[in-house]
């Protein structure tokens, strides 16, 4: 071998190094963008969540009465203004059952599952009701936890929207931290207020009723594909006018 043959695969061989330095060094400025894009994201919902999980601690059972050990609870969901405080403490005083509201975190559209509570919910004895968003994370801590059977009660999101604006709008002035940060519940600044009907209710639609909307849509795609739960879809005008018989 010449001495240019050794110069010639001398600058192969560099030029293969560079070649793989500059797709390492490619591969690690696009780990980088990623990592900073995750570390943003995560930065911007972490407050969120912790914040959820502080609006509303779980209060769990110090003990299940004898009586309630063994018996199947019931596990409610519904879009809010449905019903969900009638039906849910109807069926609790009717069966001499538990009542727990913070099962899943107070908030709607997006909101947590209490592992905690899942598990004294499972303990027996006990009625749930909530607006759970049924999440991919949501869904899954119900799975790790043994609940398979929903009610979920649904009902006209245009009849919801309507309930909500004339249920919010009085109380705008007094709403507490755990409303303040629900997408459904606007910032009541004084120039929302002193808005017309008609213009708060376009501010509602956009807060309450699309996500209402997506809600329900989401829901239906558990009911029509997630075999793991056994979903009992009820709904509000089954409810009107004959209370006993639903």
């Amino acid at each position: 071998m010449t001495q240019d043959d050794d110069v010639e695969q001398l600058r192969q061989e560099r030029d293969g190094y560079r070649a793989a330095y500059e797709q390492i060094n490619g591969e690690f400025g696009t780990m980088r963008s990623e990592r900073e894009g995750y570390k943003n994201a995560y930065e911007t919902i972490a407050p969120r969540y912790n914040y959820l999980r502080s609006v509303a601690a779980p209060v769990i059972r110090e003990a299940v009465r004898t009586d309630l050990v063994g018996k199947p609870s019931i596990f409610l969901v519904t879009l809010p203004k449905s019903g969900t405080v009638f039906i849910s403490h109807s069926l609790s005083q009717t069966l001499g059952y538990d009542h727990s509201g913070v099962l899943v975190t107070p908030t709607f559209p997006k909101n947590i599952v209490w592992e905690a509570m899942a598990a004294d919910f499972m303990a027996g004895g006990m009625v749930s009701a909530s607006h759970m968003q049924p999440d991919a994370e949501n869904l899954a801590v119900l799975k790790q936890s043994g609940v398979r059977k929903i009610v979920l009660h649904v009902r006209d999101p245009r009849a919801a929207l309507s309930s909500w604006c004339h249920f919010r709008t009085p109380y705008a002035a007094n709403l507490g931290d755990v409303e303040r940060i629900s997408q459904a519940a606007l910032p009541f600044s004084d120039a929302f207020r002193g808005r017309s009907l008609a213009e708060q209710m376009d501010g509602y639609i956009q807060s309450f009723y699309l996500p209402s909307i997506a809600w329900l849509t989401d829901w239906l795609k558990v009911t029509d594909g997630d075999r793991d739960f056994d979903v009992l879809l009820k709904t509000h005008d089954e409810l009107l006018g004959q209370e006993a018989a639903y």
